[in-house]
């Protein structure tokens, strides 16, 4: 996930290179190694922002595999106190399992001539 280079980064790196071929230097503030040491900051930032994306995605990761493991186990257990109390209990309606006797009638339709 490293970062592509800019279109400005590489005019950065072109304008250093040109500057230190031809010994250009435009004033005290605007010489080759400041723009090489901005240039160096944004790579810097860059690897960081990577870096952070990287341990982000790790972190998602690892939350969607223990909510799958959660999901597994809520399974289980409504599955073994409907087996264990029946489908129609109390106690399978307080672990969240809906109760046969609450469900929705189906309703038939009589078909018309």
């Amino acid at each position: 996930m490293a970062s592509k280079k800019t279109s400005i980064d590489s005019q950065a790196e072109s304008i250093v290179e040109g500057m230190l071929k031809a010994k250009i230097s435009v004033g005290k503030e605007l010489t080759a190694e400041s723009v090489r040491s901005t240039l160096t900051k944004v790579e810097a930032h860059a690897k960081e922002a990577d870096d952070a994306a990287r341990t982000r995605a790790i972190a998602v990761n690892a939350r969607e595999a223990a909510r799958r493991d959660l999901r597994t186990v809520v399974k289980r257990v409504r599955a073994l106190v409907k087996g264990t109390y029946g489908e129609d209990s109390t106690e399978y309606e307080l672990v969240g399992g809906t109760r046969t006797s609450e469900r929705k009638k189906p309703v038939r339709r009589l078909k018309s001539a």
